[in-house]
């Protein structure tokens, strides 16, 4: 068993198989994590959960992510503007990308095609976790057309 870290994790996304596939690998490495799927679990989130690290599916509306990671930028506590955020691509566009780094994201994987490890990297490089653990996630195959649950 991981050893337990302090390190809040807030997913934000209404597609429950990248939920879920998240939520293994966050809590597999012994993270505290948190869902939000619509604007009011967000809010609600964001204050009484204080995330050290967000992962923001871009689909997260209908007219994607960019609404909700600027409010979290500019809209909420001063806090929340420098909490590091991770995005969710659904294809990695680098126009979309390229916006989001602009609003400050840390950075970002392909919904598609990710493999676990390198999300548990990615959150442990942007959470300031040197510990070398071994994520305990399931065995995951790669999430072809996710967006599809959401509909």
């Amino acid at each position: 068993m991981p050893e337990s870290s302090t390190k809040n994790i807030l997913i934000i996304s209404r597609e429950q198989r990248l939920v879920e596939a998240l939520l293994s690998i966050i809590l597999g490495a012994g993270y505290h994590a948190f869902v939000a799927h619509d604007i009011d679990t967000i809010s609600s989130a964001l204050r009484e959960q204080d995330p050290d690290l967000i992962v923001l599916d871009m689909s997260i509306t209908d007219v994607g992510g960019f609404p909700v990671l600027e409010e979290i930028r500019m809209k909420y506590d001063l806090k929340f503007a420098n909490t590091p955020v991770i995005i969710a691509s659904e294809g990695g566009d680098l126009v979309e990308i390229g916006r989001a780094l602009k609003l400050g994201i840390k950075d970002y994987f392909i919904k598609s095609t990710f493999i676990p490890q390198q999300i548990l990297l990615k959150i442990k490089k942007h959470t300031g976790d040197n510990s070398v653990v071994a994520p305990q996630a399931k065995p995951f195959v790669p999430i072809s057309s996710i967006s599809d649950d959401s509909k």
